[in-house]
């Protein structure tokens, strides 16, 4: 059994559920980031392609970078996308997490400026973030 391919269907279910929670409601319940989590620790001991170590420098480098930039912007990033991130680094590891969060913050950006420029949005909109990880997620899976 490829148990990365298992890993990753398991990662876009959770993450379509998560994606759906933020983009309803701009709230990511800890529960569900936590049996994420949880289901997550649990692949990664099938997982021959993640290392320790990348999966341990993606919760502690992506998770603390993005505890950073919530903390920095008072609340710009979501703590609920912070333990998201970290919970991704148990599914993807460090060097994918790192595309992961490229893209997504590409995508946001590029979605948000369109909103501002057609005024759909003002500056102080909050946009939820999940829905970029999810999609970016998918590509980072298709595009290896």
């Amino acid at each position: 059994m490829n148990w990365s391919l298992v890993s990753y269907g398991i990662l876009i279910i959770f993450l379509g559920v998560v994606a759906y929670y933020d983009f309803k409601s701009f709230i990511i319940p800890n529960k569900l980031l936590l049996a994420g989590g949880l289901i997550g620790l649990l692949l990664f001991f099938f997982n021959k392609d993640l290392s320790i170590t990348s999966v341990l420098l993606g919760v502690t480098v992506v998770g603390g970078l993005a505890l950073a930039i919530a903390h920095l912007t008072k609340g710009g990033l979501g703590l609920g996308d912070v333990k998201l991130l970290a919970c991704l680094a148990m599914y993807v590891g460090l060097w994918r997490l790192l595309n992961i969060v490229l893209i997504s913050s590409i995508l946001s950006g590029m979605i948000g400026l369109v909103l501002l420029v057609f005024g759909r949005v003002s500056k102080k909109t909050v946009i939820p973030f999940a829905p970029f990880i999810f999609v970016s997620t998918i590509l980072v899976f298709f595009l290896q």
